[in-house]
């Protein structure tokens, strides 16, 4: 089967451009979810106001902690919600 140089010209272009189109998707993708590159969460700590991950993630009174930071004020001894 012949083709012309024009004709494989052409579907090169194509398939350059379908490819553009779906890394430009793919990419978008995360930014429509509200996510970081690395899944994180856009949630700061209140003690620290680092972003805390939902492993991470501990809520008291309506506001979002590290573990690790959710601490008494007076002893620095960490807290757990029961």
């Amino acid at each position: 089967m012949y083709l012309s140089y024009a004709y494989v010209e052409m579907l090169k272009d194509t398939l350059i451009q379908e490819t553009r189109i779906k890394s430009h998707h793919i990419s978008g993708f995360g930014r429509f979810l509200g996510m970081t590159t690395f899944a994180g969460t856009t949630q700061k700590c209140k003690a620290c106001e680092k972003t805390v991950y939902l492993v991470d993630q501990l809520t008291a009174d309506s506001k979002v902690y590290h573990k690790a930071c959710f601490r008494c004020h007076h002893c620095k001894g960490t807290l757990k919600v029961a």
